[in-house]
């Protein structure tokens, strides 16, 4: 729901497949689940992400330093994105 509402309908992500709660916030089955990993492609944190679009990470995961990249091919005088927060 929340990649639809964002313009991101056909895209693929991790989601969940239960409810959990965070940070008290509910997220259930399906909504966005992205893994955050450190400089050293380590897993460190899951930012979740529901229907409203309210985000929060797992408690005791770490935030400072971790990124999630999204795959694609490096093109010489392509722009390249990068996104914070």
């Amino acid at each position: 729901a929340y990649l639809t509402r964002k313009g991101y309908a056909g895209r693929e992500c991790l989601t969940l497949t239960t409810s959990h709660k965070t940070g008290g916030v509910v997220y259930r089955a399906g909504d966005v689940a992205v893994p955050l990993y450190d400089e050293s492609g380590t897993l460190v944190n899951l930012q979740l992400i529901n229907a409203e679009g309210l985000k929060r990470t797992l408690k005791g995961g770490q935030v400072k330093g971790a990124c999630h990249l999204i795959d694609g091919q490096k093109q010489a005088g392509k722009r390249l994105w990068i996104a914070e927060g």
